[in-house]
């Protein structure tokens, strides 16, 4: 794709940001699409067609709205609508981000993004089933498109925990903020003002997706490939440990997400939705890629007999810490986890 087309689509994409905002809907389409995407790229026609039949498979059987594989991403969210939320807990996970040294109970949930994406792996991997399509499995492909997304949103991966919020944060969920900047939108704490793509992302509310919508999507993510490639991300792309991803994440939360409103106040400047942004668009494009290879891992007829990309991982059940490591008397925490 040439510079005029990148040109062209970001363009749209500013063109649609006087609609109501959210990664809620866009940032995981453009996850599942830069999977598509890249999928098509490299000639894995076949990985897109068997995870796209698993994703649909049953989906006229409740009111999913999911019609495409990108469309599939948003019914994870879209289940919540219907009063769903005993799966609340795999969207994301509380590693704990100490910011002023306070005590803690540790109690972290086994239920949660990494474990989920994980078991996804462990179920749907199977030489002998692969090809046996269940509601079941069905379920897992959506949530596993889903989550893979969610896991890449730095603020589901991380509470921060200070004298302001000893019970933790809820990933941002209850930090006030105000935008130092007009919008249309009403954004009025640290999460959503990620979610909403640093309140740059437009709306899709739609379901099903329209094709007007998707086409917006497509080259949206034509942009983000073009702009970051696989290359790009050699490195990232050569982690196959789910718990490091979650981990990585944290990082970026720790290091660029809290520090500019925990020291200069919950007001949010140009200069840091700006920056926030850059930080999105690489994670969402880093989250599709990654999708990409885990459907290739599952689906390709080269892990028919064993699935070497995740095998090692998907039988261990995630901790982002030792509770051993943990003092209760210090609080002493591995590096990554403090400041």
């Amino acid at each position: 794709m040439g510079a005029s087309k990148g040109g062209l689509a970001t363009l749209c994409f500013l063109s649609l940001c006087t609609l109501s905002l959210c990664w809620w809907e866009t940032g995981h389409l453009l996850v599942a699409k830069v999977a598509e995407l890249d999928l098509l790229a490299r000639g894995r026609d076949d990985v897109l067609s068997l995870a796209t039949e698993f994703a649909l498979y049953g989906s006229n059987l409740s009111p999913n709205y999911s019609n495409t594989f990108a469309g599939s991403a948003l019914w994870a969210d879209d289940i919540k609508e219907q009063g769903i939320h005993m799966w609340d807990n795999w969207h994301f996970i509380d590693q704990p981000f100490i910011e002023d040294g306070t005590f803690i109970k540790l109690d972290l949930d086994p239920n949660n993004v990494v474990n989920m994406i994980n078991e996804a792996v462990k179920v749907l991997s199977p030489a002998s089933a692969q090809l046996n399509k269940t509601l079941e499995k069905a379920f897992l492909t959506r949530f596993l498109i889903h989550c893979v997304g969610d896991l890449h949103q730095p603020l589901h991966t991380v509470s921060l925990y200070n004298e302001d919020f000893p019970n933790g944060d809820e990933g941002g969920n209850l930090v006030n903020v105000t935008l130092g900047f007009e919008s249309d939108e009403n954004i009025t704490n640290l999460h959503a003002f990620w979610d909403s793509g640093a309140a740059l992302f437009p709306s899709i509310r739609e379901r099903p997706v329209s094709n007007e919508s998707m086409e917006v999507v497509a080259d949206l993510a034509e942009d983000l490939i073009d702009r970051f490639t696989r290359d790009d991300f050699a490195d990232q792309l050569s982690v196959r440990n789910v718990a490091q991803w979650a981990r990585d994440s944290f990082a970026l939360s720790r290091d660029d997400v809290y520090p500019p409103v925990l020291e200069d106040g919950p007001t949010i400047t140009r200069e840091y939705q700006q920056k926030s942004y850059e930080i999105i668009v690489r994670q969402v494009t880093l989250a599709g890629y990654r999708l990409a290879d885990l459907f290739e891992s599952i689906f390709s007829s080269k892990s028919q007999i064993k699935n070497k990309y995740f095998a090692k991982f998907a039988d261990s059940r995630y901790k982002p810490f030792s509770i051993e490591a943990v003092s209760y008397t210090h609080l002493t925490l591995p590096t990554i986890y403090s400041v």
